[in-house]
């Protein structure tokens, strides 16, 4: 039983739902970088007061993750050192420089007196 049904006569609809399967995987995984970079460049340097500084490290991470997308989408687009697989390593970035600004605002949460 199939739970999709392709046309296999055709010669290019072989692929043709797993070419849409991995580019709708593919535009969701940039959605979901493109919201982090958001939380960083806007919501985590406007909410409340805050040491300063943070604010330089929420910015520094969201260019980071910014810079992260734009260099998988070259990568990938030239075809460069494949082998090493650059789109892993890079996404890895992008997630830890989110993990960063997250804790940085984790810190930025703890009350400043225990009564």
């Amino acid at each position: 039983m199939e739970f999709f049904k392709i046309r296999r006569t055709i010669p290019f609809m072989r692929h043709a739902l797993v070419f849409n399967v991995i580019s709708l995987v593919t535009f969701l995984a940039a959605v979901f970088f493109l919201s982090l970079a958001y939380f960083c460049l806007r919501l985590f340097p406007h909410d409340g007061e805050q040491p300063p500084g943070t604010g330089i490290v929420y910015r520094v991470c969201g260019v980071v993750i910014l810079a992260c997308l734009v260099l998988i989408a070259l990568v990938k687009y030239l075809g460069l050192i494949p082998g090493l697989h650059p789109a892993l390593w890079l996404e890895a970035v992008a997630v830890e420089a989110f993990g960063v600004a997250w804790g940085v605002k984790g810190g930025t949460l703890k009350p400043k007196s225990v009564p």
